[in-house]
């Protein structure tokens, strides 16, 4: 599967230890594999701004595209779709999807244009299980980076883990930090887990 390397900022891809037969059912946490999603989204988003970053008109205006809420929800579902047709149709896994909430239902990943891939499709398809009251523990850290989004749009406060400083005529200039920096203080989309969830469909 991709994943990136948080210290080089690099794709990569795992290498298996060994091989997983044909028809093995994976057991998913529906958030953890949401945030999984979010963080190769994000990346590669991250590197397309920065790649045009003198585009923008200072570094706030940057720092404002660079935020997590202005993920494209399209991204997201490109993103979770690639990886559950990777699982799916290239090495032929069934997934189980844990997700908070309390109900249970089936859902199938959306067909592709490949005729080849129906045949799969129809005999494959992901088992959502909702889980209890697992949200509620991640509400400190929300409310937190929440809160920071609102200070930064409100103010112009960014957090201190963003270095900055004035020129000579007063304009702000902020040493942009690297993508996980942005993770860790600012909140994911706020559709990130629906938009992940509806592709399941």
């Amino acid at each position: 599967l991709p994943s990136f390397s948080e210290e080089t900022e690099e794709m990569f891809s795992s290498i298996p230890n060994r091989n997983i037969p044909t028809g093995s059912t994976f057991a998913i946490d529906g958030c953890g594999f949401a945030f999984y999603v979010y963080k190769i989204a994000y990346f590669e988003h991250f590197k397309r701004i920065m790649a045009n970053k003198d585009s923008y008109e200072n570094d706030i205006h940057l720092i404002m595209h660079l935020l997590p809420s202005m993920l494209p929800l399209q991204e997201i579902h490109v993103t979770t779709k690639k990886i559950l047709e990777l699982l799916m149709f290239q090495h032929g896994i069934n997934i189980c999807v844990y997700l908070d909430g309390k109900k249970q239902l089936s859902a199938k990943l959306p067909l592709t244009d490949e005729e080849e891939s129906n045949d799969i499709l129809d005999a494959s398809s992901i088992n959502l299980i909702f889980k209890l009251d697992t949200a509620a523990q991640r509400e400190q850290s929300r409310m937190e980076q929440e809160s920071a989004l609102s200070r930064f749009f409100k103010k112009q406060i960014l957090p201190a883990s963003f270095r900055s400083g004035k020129t000579r005529n007063g304009s702000k200039i902020v040493k942009i930090p690297n993508a996980h920096t942005f993770m860790q203080e600012f909140p994911v989309p706020t559709l990130l887990f629906e938009e992940v969830y509806h592709t399941f469909h």
